[in-house]
């Protein structure tokens, strides 16, 4: 949502759940796997053509500087941490790393 103070505009994204967690023994890799993987292409696919000046998000581990991040890189950040532990995750679960 677009948030304005006077003439000022800021673009303002909550982003949740996009971490590639799982509980033990849940294979990404697997058939079942498919469309949740499929799912986070699409959701960065989507975040990487939002506009985003303020990133808002429900872990604040995942955001990277904390839960509310003013910084306009904040959202491209937090996607790319997403695809290379997704990447990773996909990988060692490949080589039969758990």
């Amino acid at each position: 949502w677009q948030a304005c103070e006077g003439k000022l505009c800021k673009t303002i994204v909550f982003a949740s759940s996009l971490n590639p967690v799982s509980a033990d023994g849940y294979r990404f890799t697997s058939k079942a796997g498919a469309p949740i993987v499929a799912g986070f292409g699409n959701s960065y696919r989507k975040m990487d053509a939002t506009a985003c000046d303020i990133l808002i998000s429900a872990h604040p581990d995942n955001a990277g500087a904390g839960r509310f991040n003013d910084n306009p890189g904040a959202c491209r950040a937090y996607v790319d941490r997403s695809r290379k532990l997704l990447a990773k995750r996909l990988a060692d679960e490949k080589a039969g790393v758990k």
